[in-house]
């Protein structure tokens, strides 16, 4: 319940030197938190620094955190053949650069071991533990480059920077995925409390929740995580061609199955 204002009386006397210790305490602790945070986050040396030169980007994340390759792929040799694997319905970028699908490709299921050689230890404990990184400290909360954020496990296209915006909460939030079939949802009952969590639909890595609180035009606000994600300038959106979808496309000229190709552009 809110305080009424009218009915909270005034402080009357206070001396100066109250004042003044009350303002020294609350710039030190918000130092020492900015400091913690600095820490553990610092420009110059943290992983992804050459890569932020390059494109711009920040890189006051968490010093575990590093960008995969762009266009990640998932392993092309310890898995079967497209055919013998789970599949889903996804939207991915072809070579020119272009989203295209939905189109039928390969889960990504590895063991826990697996994930492990693939991320770094913060990026394990939020994607394949539903983690949580601390607010106003990841590496893309404020980076406003026009570009393709997709999932660090991966590598499927997630969000669009066109839909992110500044939510106030501390972590990156946008109104809207990529492609409504590459993020899904189930009911998280965590805490005490009845929220949406999001995944990545490829290797369902945990990315965040989505609440009702969002701007126009969709009322929704995706808060993700930066560990969850990599991003990629927009100008290089075609290095983020999906390998898979090559692979079934040649399959389907060599008189394969073309059981990749289901629609859309993308056949």
């Amino acid at each position: 319940m809110s305080a009424d204002p009218e009915r909270i009386a005034p402080v009357k006397s206070v001396p100066t030197s109250g004042l003044a210790l009350c303002g020294s305490l609350m710039l030190c602790a918000a130092v020492l938190l900015g400091a913690a945070c600095a820490e553990q986050h610092d420009p110059a040396t943290a992983p992804g620094a050459a890569l932020a030169q390059a494109g711009d980007l920040p890189t006051d994340g968490d010093p575990g955190w590093t960008a995969p390759p762009l266009g990640l792929a998932s392993p092309r040799t310890s898995h079967p053949s497209l055919d013998d694997r789970t599949m889903v319905s996804l939207r991915v970028f072809d070579a020119d650069g272009q989203l295209v699908g939905p189109v039928s490709l390969p889960r990504l299921e590895l063991s826990d071991d697996e994930w492990r050689e693939r991320l770094t230890e913060e990026q394990f404990r939020i994607l394949r533990s539903s983690g949580t990184e601390r607010p106003f400290c990841g590496a893309l909360l404020d980076n406003k480059v026009e570009g393709v954020y997709t999932c660090a496990g991966c590598g499927l296209p997630l969000f669009s920077s066109a839909s992110k915006f500044q939510s106030g909460t501390g972590w990156p939030s946008f109104f809207q995925p990529i492609a409504a079939e590459n993020v899904s949802e189930r009911d998280d009952t965590s805490y005490g409390m009845l929220r949406k969590e999001i995944n990545c639909a490829r290797c369902d890595g945990h990315l965040g929740h989505v609440f009702d609180d969002g701007p126009r035009p969709t009322g929704l606000r995706f808060c993700l995580n930066s560990e969850s994600l990599a991003f990629t300038p927009l100008t290089a959106a075609a290095s983020l061609s999906d390998p898979d979808l090559a692979a079934a496309q040649a399959a389907a000229q060599a008189g394969g199955t073309g059981r990749a190709a289901t629609g859309g552009d993308a056949t």
